[in-house]
């Protein structure tokens, strides 16, 4: 079962999303908070009830598994990496490279529905990211067996 994490209510948010953290920071090695601050900029997300650095202040914690704009953009991130238009760097899967697929959601605009509807199709598993360890009943990988 393919499960995608629910970070934004629309479709149209979590590309708007995207958008906003590419024409930021496309060109250079991101990591999840580069993206916060981007999609802050953009006024795409708030945490406490505020927008902007006063969201990102409200949001941070000392313990990043409890910040909640640092956890959002975790869930975009892995929507994005499985859609194809963000790669982990080798030295962290937690750094990003933004790619030539994403640019071409971006150039899109707001046309990006039948690019999209490609890159769901184009999703396979297991990547380098997730590797499957274990064997079905029948000795094969689980996803050729019946």
């Amino acid at each position: 079962m393919l499960r995608f994490p629910n970070p934004g209510s629309t479709i149209e948010n979590f590309v708007s999303v995207y958008g906003a953290a590419f024409e930021r920071q496309n060109g250079r090695t991101v990591d999840l908070d580069d993206i916060v601050a981007a999609v802050v900029a953009a006024n795409l997300a708030t945490s406490s009830g505020y927008m902007g650095e006063e969201a990102v202040a409200r949001s941070t914690r000392a313990d990043r598994s409890r910040d909640p704009l640092y956890n959002q953009l975790k869930m975009y991130a892995e929507l994005f990496r499985t859609l194809g238009w963000l790669h982990p760097t080798p030295q962290s899967a937690l750094n990003f490279k933004f790619t030539l697929l994403g640019e071409q959601v971006v150039a899109a605009g707001r046309d990006f529905g039948a690019l999209l509807e490609e890159c769901v199709m184009g999703i396979v598993y297991p990547t380098p990211i997730l590797t499957v360890k274990g064997t079905s009943t029948c000795g094969h990988l689980p996803s050729f067996c019946a």
